[in-house]
């Protein structure tokens, strides 16, 4: 019983790694999205695929905000 309890705990916390690593990602995307409104006259700014996948690389890679947007 011993080990389920071990094995339960383990996969809940691997999980919860998880999902704060892409609440992490979103928050991250979320200000440079926030960025690019301040300056774009239309209220809806939607990111294409790539410039997604650039968001996506720069977080991995561990890149400020600042230097990601200016990759973009």
């Amino acid at each position: 019983m011993l080990i389920f309890y071990i094995i339960c705990g383990v996969l809940v916390f691997a999980i919860s790694g998880l999902l704060l690593q892409f609440n992490r990602l979103a928050i991250y995307r979320r200000r440079i999205i926030r960025h690019y409104s301040a300056l774009s006259e239309q209220p809806p700014f939607i990111l294409s695929a790539s410039q997604e996948q650039q968001i996506k690389h720069c977080f991995l890679q561990g890149i400020s905000i600042q230097q990601c947007i200016e990759r973009l």
